[in-house]
C-alpha cells in the first residue's frame, strides 16, 4: 500500500480573501482552472523538497536510493478542487516508507524469522551485497542463540567457526553474515509529515503572491466578463 500525505495548508487571511474574490470574479469551473498550474507547479516541487532534506542523512539515511525514487509529487482534483498528493507513490519502496513513516513492527510472513545482514555482508553504503543468505555464494551454517529472546540465531561462514577447549562452538571469533530474528521494531520517522511542514511556509506564501496577481488581473479593465 503507498504511503501519502494529506497535506494541511494554513491559508494567510490575505489569501483567503482572495479566494473569496476569486470565487465571485470566476465561474466554479474558471476558479478550478485558475489554480491548477500552480498546484502542478508545486507538487513535484512539494516532493523534491522532502526527497533533499529528509532522505539524504538528516532522517533517513541514502542507501541503494530506492524509497527517494518512490516519492512522488502530483497535482490531483479532490472534492471538485486542484489537490497536492505527496508519498511514496511508485516503485518497490511504497511499503518500506510506510513503516519508516509511522513506526511499526515488521514479522515474518513466509520465513520463520527475518535475517538481518551484518557488517560482513554489507557494502560501505550499509547495502547488503547478497541481496539475502539466499544470494550467499557460498554456504552459511546456522548456530541457534539459547535464552535470546527476539534473535533466534545466526548464519555464520563455516570456516571461520571454531571450538574451544571445552568442545564448545566459540562465537566470538566467528563471522557472522545474518542474525535471524523473530521480529523488528521500526521507530517512526516522521519523514513525510515534516518534509511537508518544512515546505509549507514556502508554498502558502507563493500560494498569497500567486492569489494577490491573479485577483489584479482579473479586476484591471482589461478584464470585461466574468471568466468561464
Amino acid at each position: 500500500m503507498a504511503e501519502e500525505l494529506g497535506l494541511e495548508i494554513r491559508l494567510t487571511p490575505a489569501s483567503k480573501k482572495a479566494l473569496e474574490k476569486l470565487r465571485k470574479l470566476l465561474t466554479p469551473s474558471g476558479f478550478r482552472n485558475a489554480l491548477r498550474p500552480f498546484f502542478a507547479l508545486h507538487a513535484p516541487k512539494a516532493g523534491g523538497h522532502i526527497v533533499r532534506t529528509m532522505l539524504s542523512g538528516q532522517r533517513l539515511s541514502r542507501r541503494t536510493g530506492r524509497l527517494a525514487g518512490s516519492v512522488l509529487g502530483l497535482m490531483e482534483d479532490y472534492k471538485g478542487l486542484p489537490a497536492i498528493r505527496v508519498g511514496t507513490l511508485r516503485g518497490p519502496a511504497t511499503k518500506y516508507g510506510g513503516i519508516q513513516q509511522r513506526g511499526g513492527e515488521i514479522r515474518p510472513v513466509k520465513a520463520k524469522a527475518l535475517a538481518i545482514p551484518q557488517e560482513a555482508a554489507l557494502t560501505p553504503a550499509g547495502v547488503d551485497r547478497f541481496g539475502g543468505p539466499r544470494g550467499y555464494p557460498g554456504e552459511l551454517k546456522f548456530i541457534p542463540f539459547r535464552n535470546s529472546g527476539v534473535a533466534v540465531g545466526g548464519l555464520y561462514d563455516p570456516a571461520t567457526i571454531q571450538k574451544g577447549e571445552d568442545g564448545k562452538v566459540d562465537l566470538a571469533s566467528a563471522t557472522m553474515y545474518y542474525m535471524l530474528v523473530k521480529r523488528v521494531n521500526i521507530p517512526a520517522s516522521k519523514w513525510l509529515t515534516d518534509g511537508w511542514k518544512k515546505y509549507s511556509p514556502t508554498f502558502t506564501h507563493e500560494l498569497a503572491v500567486f492569489l494577490k496577481d491573479l485577483v489584479q488581473r482579473l479586476e484591471s479593465p482589461n478584464e470585461g466578463k466574468k471568466s468561464r
